[in-house]
């Protein structure tokens, strides 16, 4: 990577920290992966995976793409291992399960790196490197180990470098398209994030005469889709039948060379879809520990049969959570409540200019020189006074409804929804909930000293609102207090049901508590982890350096002869024979 963005760095130190964190708790193998996705992205390349079904012809289809016989293919399963092809200079890269890499300059004999391609016992991957390769120099195809069964897809998932790919064409047999493993394979690739395509390959087994390619085409399409699969594209290819008027040989040959192409940015994201996958696996190696850790306290548990064991764990753990969210449900009610009335009460708008008017009419109407008219003047005052009381009055009541009481209303409906509380009582007191303003309440907020100038007006009105909203949160918190006891009551009443229920696991009990906690601890690593990845984290002083040495090529062996490679594979051999 030539110039970094503060981004990219951003994303680089993260992945770094995670590769750290991985490496302190002592998972190798993440560690590992996260590091070759580290140098991935300092790289800035992309990577197309081939995946599929052992003898579908995905070795010989890479084989014509590339215009090159570098790939073993036969009717057997061929590759063992990862292969990956790059454009660079000539030479073959074999990497050992035990031990350095070896390194073989061009020329080399063809013949010897496909046999190493056939050799998974020793040999965990290979990178070929070839001038000649159509491939833009910031691309690699690879070539991954063949599938024969669902043990073999979940192996390839989680062993392969699979986690480096930012698209996967699965490859299929013709005859064997809605084989289960091609379904769950794809299934659990897409499910993490990754671009899928499909590939039907073979398709010159096509017999017009028992269904129309076109029914063939919809059959395939539906299959996935009821298994919830939608890949990206579905192509249809023959590498025997170059003139087949439904081959896409070379549509694919055009795509993904266009794919290939795509920026850093499809890079990037790719990075950190799969860097979330290694989060997922690091999590499980942890819960894997706590097993091992505590294998005497889980004990009871664990000689139970698979299935039995599964559903009292779902069972104890639904009835706890449910204890400790119980523990908190009143809090939480009161929370939420106080906080939605503090908005209600917040936004009341009591007091608006017409409101204002009505208010300086009964204002002036109580000054103590406020006379009407010279005969029957008392009469006539009092009358006017009265007509103006009841003006406001009614006007203030019908801002009161529609500004406060319908929205508390409304607020203490929906509070007995989220509480699930189910109470004839409480539902009576949400729907008769009132603010009290009567004349009298009116006459009372009147001082000695009362006129109808604009600032009196003003700061009357004022604080006449604040004073209503007082009553509106009085008769709000006296429902709240209602819930919360009916709460509490039911409440007691649900715990003393669970302690009974979690008695019948008494035995398991102690086993399970703790399986619960450590599955809360686990969980906290994995929102830690996530934190590092989606959060900006920020590069450490010595960054560049420590990148170097994160993504710095291995040492190599450089190996000339063919005896020396023989007894480089048998040394291995030997090796992994002896762990």
């Amino acid at each position: 990577m030539n110039t970094q963005t503060t981004k990219q760095r951003e994303q680089l130190a993260g992945l770094m920290e995670l590769y750290r964190q991985f490496l302190t708790s002592g998972d190798l193998v993440n560690a590992e992966k996260m590091k070759q996705l580290l140098a991935k992205l300092v790289k800035e390349e992309r990577i197309l995976a081939f995946c599929g079904h052992f003898s579908a012809g995905k070795s010989s289809m890479i084989n014509y793409l590339l215009g090159d016989q570098v790939l073993p293919s036969s009717p057997i399963p061929t590759s063992a291992n990862t292969v990956k092809l790059q454009k660079g200079d000539d030479y073959a890269l074999v990497y050992y399960h035990e031990g350095e890499p070896n390194l073989f300059p061009a020329p080399y004999d063809y013949q010897t790196v496909k046999n190493f391609a056939k050799d998974g016992a020793a040999i965990s991957s290979i990178t070929i490197s070839s001038s000649t390769f159509p491939l833009p120099p910031t691309c690699s195809v690879m070539d991954t180990p063949g599938i024969d069964s669902t043990d073999d897809a979940h192996r390839v998932s989680t062993e392969s470098a699979l986690h480096l790919a930012d698209a996967v064409f699965y490859v299929m047999d013709y005859n064997h398209v809605q084989s289960e493993v091609n379904f769950l394979f794809t299934k659990e690739l897409m499910d993490e994030g990754k671009k899928v395509y499909l590939i039907v390959n073979m398709i010159d087994k096509h017999d017009e005469a028992e269904i129309t390619f076109a029914d063939f085409k919809k059959s395939v399409e539906n299959a996935f889709t009821n298994w919830n699969v939608y890949p990206e594209k579905i192509f249809y290819t023959s590498v025997r039948d170059l003139e087949n008027p439904n081959n896409q040989l070379e549509e694919v040959r055009e795509f993904i060379f266009k794919t290939a192409d795509n920026g850093v940015q499809n890079t990037s994201d790719s990075a950190l879809l799969s860097a979330q996958r290694l989060i997922n696996r690091h999590v499980l190696s942890v819960k894997d520990k706590f097993d091992e850790a505590f294998a005497e306290e889980f004990e009871p548990l664990f000689e139970l049969p698979s299935e039995e064991r599964t559903v009292i764990e779902s069972n104890v753990s639904s009835l706890m959570q449910e204890r400790e969210q119980m523990a908190g449900t009143a809090t939480a009610i009161e929370r939420s409540f106080t906080r939605s009335l503090e908005v209600i009460l917040k936004n009341a708008y009591l007091m608006p200019a017409p409101t204002r008017e009505l208010a300086k009419d009964f204002l002036e109407a109580h000054q103590p020189d406020f006379k009407i008219g010279l005969f029957f003047a008392k009469k006539k005052t009092e009358s006017v006074k009265e007509e103006r009381l009841k003006a406001f009055e009614a006007d203030l009541q019908e801002k009161v409804k529609t500004q406060l009481e319908w929205h508390i209303k409304e607020l203490a409906g929906k509070t007995l929804i989220e509480a699930k509380l189910h109470d004839a009582e409480c539902e009576r007191a949400a729907q008769s909930l009132s603010i009290p303003l009567s004349a009298d309440f009116l006459l009372n907020t009147l001082k000695s000293d009362v006129n109808s100038s604009g600032e009196f007006v003003l700061n009357y009105t004022k604080d006449l609102a604040e004073s209503l909203k007082k009553e509106a949160k009085r008769a709000a918190d006296t429902f709240l207090d209602m819930v919360k006891q009916r709460l509490l009551q039911v409440n007691e009443i649900r715990l003393e049901e669970l302690s009974d229920q979690l008695a019948e696991y008494a035995e398991y009990e102690n086993a399970l508590e703790l399986m619960h906690q450590k599955d809360k601890e686990a969980q906290a690593v994995k929102q830690h982890l996530e934190e590092i990845l989606y959060g900006n984290t920020e590069p450490a002083s010595n960054f560049d350096q420590l990148l170097r040495e994160c993504t710095e090529e291995e040492t190599v062996i450089t190996i000339h002869s063919e005896v020396s490679i023989k007894e480089k594979q048998n040394k291995n051999r030997k090796n992994l024979s002896l762990l």
